[in-house]
């Protein structure tokens, strides 16, 4: 199994996800590359404008950016 199926199978398991939205080259048939990174946007119940943010750092995923982050 590999990293990535790992954190669909924890996504998938966390009754605070709706949905998960594959985007970037993976979503499109036959651009992606040895190279590419899985771009994925989850949906989900948390509260806050930040909370799928905090919701991926619980689950070990990278995340590029949060308009509330750092916290105050």
């Amino acid at each position: 199994m590999t990293e990535f199926e790992r954190f669909l199978d924890r996504a998938l398991a966390d009754r605070e996800v709706l949905g998960l939205v594959l985007s970037g080259s993976h979503a499109r048939e036959g651009t992606a590359t040895s190279h590419s990174d899985h771009d994925v946007y989850a949906v989900g119940t948390w509260s806050g404008s930040c909370g799928g943010i905090r919701w991926a750092r619980r689950c070990g995923r990278p995340t590029r950016s949060c308009p509330c982050w750092p916290p105050p």
